[in-house]
C-alpha cells in the first residue's frame, strides 16, 4: 500500500509515470517467515495465527495450497481479523484452485490491489537474463566476504545488531530439481561445475536487491524492518 502511494505521489511530482511492484518471495525457502500473521482478537489482545507444512527448505513456489493452509485463513477471518478491516472484501482471499501458496499470494494481492496500477514480479521468470550478476557474485566470493566482514565491524562498533552473516551474504542459492534451496558455498565442489545456467540460481538476502535494480529503475525500496537492517550492509556490494 505505501509503494502505490509513493508511486502516485511521485508521479505527480515529476510529470513521469512510476510503477508499484511486489517482489513476490516465491523462491525463498524460510517457512517460518511465510505461514503466519498477527491480528486483533475481540479482547483486544494480539492473536498468531499460522500453519505447518512438511516443506521447510524448498522454495514457496512449491508449497500446496493444502487444508492446514485453508484452515489458517479461516482462522485469521474467523477471530484474528484486525479491527476496521472488515471495509476489504473476504473474497479477495478465496480459494480458487490455484496450485501453489505463492500463485495464491499473488492472486490475492491483485485483487485487493485491483486498479492501482500494482504489478506483482515472479523473479523466477528473471533469472535467465541476470547470468553474469550471479557468476559474478561466485566470483567475487571472497572480496564479497571481506566488504560484508568490514560492515559488520562497522556496525558492531556503532553498536547495532549484524542482520546477515558476513561469511554467506551474497553468495546464490542453487535451487536443487526437487525443489530444496542451498547456498552454492554448502554443495560439494563437484556438484558447483554442474551448474550450467543460472536457472538454477536463485537470489539471497543480500543479492535481491542488487538483482531487482539490475533488471528495474528504483526511486525507491519499501521494506520491513528485518528488511531495512539489511539495507544497512549492502552498500559495498552496490
Amino acid at each position: 500500500a505505501t509503494a502505490v502511494r509513493l508511486a502516485r505521489q511521485e508521479s505527480d511530482r515529476s510529470g513521469r509515470l512510476c510503477v508499484p511492484v511486489f517482489w513476490l518471495a516465491s523462491e525463498d525457502h524460510d517457512l517460518g517467515e511465510a505461514n503466519h500473521t498477527f491480528g486483533t482478537k475481540s479482547d483486544g489482545e494480539i492473536g498468531r495465527v499460522s500453519f505447518r507444512s512438511g516443506r521447510e527448505g524448498h522454495e514457496l513456489a512449491g508449497l500446496p495450497v493444502d487444508d492446514q493452509v485453508i484452515d489458517s485463513v479461516e482462522r485469521y477471518f474467523a477471530n484474528l481479523l484486525p479491527s476496521g478491516d472488515e471495509r476489504y472484501a473476504r473474497d479477495a482471499y478465496l480459494f480458487d484452485g490455484e496450485a501453489t501458496f505463492t500463485n495464491w499470494v499473488a492472486r490475492s494481492w491483485m485483487r485487493l490491489f485491483a486498479g492501482t496500477g500494482l504489478v506483482i514480479v515472479e523473479p523466477a521468470l528473471l533469472r535467465p537474463a541476470f547470468g553474469e550478476l550471479f557468476h559474478q557474485a561466485l566470483q567475487q566470493r571472497e572480496t564479497i566476504g571481506e566488504l560484508m566482514a568490514n560492515v559488520a565491524a562497522e556496525l558492531r562498533g556503532a553498536g547495532y545488531r549484524v542482520p546477515l552473516d558476513p561469511k554467506t551474504a551474497g553468495t546464490p542459492f542453487r535451487i536443487h530439481s526437487s525443489g530444496s534451496r542451498l547456498r552454492v558455498s554448502e554443495t560439494a565442489a563437484a556438484e558447483l561445475s554442474g551448474i550450467s545456467n543460472s536457472r538454477e540460481l536463485s537470489t539471497d538476502a543480500a543479492l535481491r536487491p542488487i538483482f531487482a535494480d539490475a533488471l528495474l529503475p528504483n526511486i525507491a525500496h519499501v521494506v520491513g524492518t528485518s528488511e531495512l537492517g539489511y539495507h544497512a550492509m549492502l552498500k559495498p556490494l552496490y
